[in-house]
Order: structure tokens, then C-alpha cells, then sequence
């Protein structure tokens, strides 16, 4: 009994040292990262590998180095306030991409990703109207010159990107039944033109053609 008394007192004693040697570790590397925060961010991140390699199973020391991550990547979000307020998004999607060197699971960084996604496919809406505003101009004015393979082609082009376009619809289908009767016409006045000189060349050489 009083040897696990003894034990348990030891246990104890050690424990509450632990307490205290990391208490105090806190505290001296606190005061050491927030001046590298501060006045020297780009050695920040280093200090806090060099923490982590040696505390590798000290789950509150990394939650100690865990947080100072997340308020160097704030500090680099705050900074460049300006570029992620542009539409400069291939160097945004850069510095996104330089945070996640700092910590990938971050909030911060998530919301800055869903923040440019939304911002790409406003852009790419807006583009996609640009387009198809010109697009139907065009459009118009290839079908008054009767130009109905390229009506064809645009307003095809014009429907991948929406679907639901009433006028690329519309002139598609016209431009079909007119390209169709048109090249009716073209087949029946080439039949015109050709059959004297087929009907002559069947009265030379009979021999030559295949009854049907």
C-alpha cells in the first residue's frame, strides 16, 4: 500500500514538473513567435517546424504551433487585402496556394477558395453573356443574307454554352428547312441542266448504262 502511495505521489509530482517545464515552454516560445510574427513572419513557419519535429508526439504543443499557422496565414490574408479584392485571379489562386504551404486545413483558406470558385463562375457567366449578346447580333445578320450553314453552325454554338437561347432555336431550325429547300432547288436545277447531255450520251452508248 505505501508503495503504491509512493508510486502515485511520484506519478503525481512528475506530472505536475511536465505542467510546468511546458507552462513555461509556452510561454518562452510565445514571446519568441510573436516577435517572429510580428517582425519576422517569413521565419515564423521555420521556428514552428523546428517546434514540431521535436514535440512530434505533444499533441498541446501542436495545438500551440497550429495556431500560430492559422494568425500567420490571417497576417498574409490581411496584407494582401488588395490583390484579393482584384480580378487578378490567376495570382490570387498563387497566393492561395502559398498559405497552403503554411497550413492546408485552414478555414481561412477554404473560404478564400469558395470566394475565388464564386468569383470564376461570375466571370465565366458574364463571359458567356458577352458572347452571346454578340452572338445573336451576328446571328440576325447572317440570316437576312441567307447565309444559313454558318446560321447552322453559330446558333449550335451558341446553344452548348445555353441551352435554352429562343432565338439560337428559332433560327436554327428556319435556317434548316431553308438550307434544306435550297439545296432541293440546287439539286433539281443541276437534274435540269445535265439531262440533255445525259439523254445524248445514252442515244451514243446504250451499251454503257444499266437499266433499272
Amino acid at each position: 500500500k505505501k508503495l503504491n502511495e509512493t508510486y502515485l505521489k511520484a506519478q503525481t509530482l512528475y506530472l505536475d514538473q511536465i505542467k510546468k517545464f511546458q507552462k513555461n515552454f509556452e510561454k518562452k516560445q510565445k514571446k519568441n513567435l510573436e516577435e517572429l510574427l510580428e517582425k519576422s513572419p517569413d521565419r515564423l513557419l521555420e521556428a514552428l517546424q523546428e517546434i514540431e519535429r521535436n514535440n512530434v508526439n505533444n499533441y498541446e504543443i501542436l495545438e500551440f504551433t497550429k495556431n500560430f499557422r492559422h494568425r500567420l496565414i490571417q497576417k498574409n490574408i490581411d496584407e494582401n487585402r488588395e490583390l484579393l479584392n482584384s480580378d487578378k485571379y490567376e495570382s490570387i489562386l498563387h497566393f492561395i496556394e502559398q498559405l497552403q504551404n503554411i497550413e492546408k486545413n485552414s478555414p481561412a483558406i477554404f473560404d478564400l477558395k469558395e470566394k475565388l470558385d464564386t468569383q470564376l463562375k461570375k466571370q465565366k457567366k458574364d463571359k458567356q453573356k458577352e458572347f452571346t449578346f454578340r452572338a445573336e447580333s451576328y446571328l440576325m445578320d447572317l440570316f437576312k443574307l441567307k447565309k444559313y450553314d454558318k446560321v447552322i453552325r453559330l446558333a449550335a454554338e451558341i446553344l452548348e454554352m445555353d441551352e435554352t437561347n429562343t432565338l439560337a432555336k428559332s433560327l436554327l431550325k428556319k435556317s434548316e428547312i431553308k438550307l434544306f429547300r435550297a439545296t432541293q432547288k440546287e439539286v433539281v436545277a443541276t437534274i435540269k441542266n445535265t439531262y440533255p447531255t445525259l439523254k445524248a450520251e445514252y442515244r451514243k452508248n446504250k451499251k454503257d448504262f444499266v437499266k433499272i
